[in-house]
């Protein structure tokens, strides 16, 4: 479903289960992608998998977008990706994205509706 120009932007960081937010579409402008080493996305042998290194791919991702401010939604591994970013945007890290809301779900996915 198209979402009206200027609809709220939210990003969702997986954790290691397969998750079902197409429901959230209809209201916001939804990014997310394969973390580095999870699901489709490159596995390379050649790096260290660290928090860091996962925020920073997640800002480009966006800033390619264009998206300047977004609410995070994360599950599980992505919890503490999401703490990094949030991290990052509240030391106004240059050219940084604004994290305007996160939702923290450790458990149960299905409750992230409580979470906006």
């Amino acid at each position: 479903m198209q979402v009206e120009e200027g609809s709220p932007c939210l990003l969702l960081i997986h954790g290691y289960s397969t998750n079902q937010w197409a429901e959230l579409t209809q209201h916001l402008k939804v990014f997310t992608l394969d973390m580095l080493g999870f699901g489709f996305s490159d596995k390379p042998q050649n790096v260290t998998y660290i928090i860091n290194m996962q925020a920073d791919l997640l800002t480009r991702f966006l800033k390619l977008l264009n998206v300047k401010i977004a609410h995070v939604l994360s599950h599980d591994y992505g919890d503490t990706i999401a703490q990094e970013r949030l991290a990052k945007s509240n030391l106004n890290e240059l050219h940084g994205i604004k994290v305007q809301s996160v939702c923290l779900l450790i458990y149960k996915v299905d409750c992230f509706h409580k979470c906006l």
